[in-house]
């Protein structure tokens, strides 16, 4: 196998990974709907959740990009790994911040209906 299809097989993989970890965060910020809904009968801080998941998905990206980049051994393969995992942490904080979001007009929202 030839260089290139190499590099092709692990920016596959890398693929794969990416879809992974959006699917992660997806996951979480479905859940958070479901969280703010409950949350009007507990105490629970379901942001912090989302935030965390979000946050634990990038860094298994990050980590499986890592892995492709260094077997890949190639300063391009490198370089493109260090922007997907760049872009999933910055996913991932956006993911938090929207929580957050979400959860301060839900707190609102009780404080001003309860």
């Amino acid at each position: 196998m030839g260089l290139f299809d190499e590099l092709k097989e692990k920016a596959s993989e890398l693929g794969e990974k990416v879809q992974e970890g959006f699917e992660a965060a997806k996951d979480k910020a479905e859940d958070l709907v479901d969280d703010v809904k409950d949350r009007f009968d507990g105490d629970d801080a379901p942001a912090d959740k989302v935030g965390d998941g979000a946050e634990s998905a990038a860094d298994s990206v990050g980590e499986g990009v890592q892995g492709v980049a260094d077997a890949a051994d190639s300063p391009a393969v490198q370089e493109a790994a260090n922007a997907v995992d760049d872009a999933a942490h910055n996913a991932a904080d956006g993911v938090g911040d929207a929580a957050d979001a979400v959860q301060d007009k839900a707190d609102e929202f009780r404080s001003d209906n309860g």
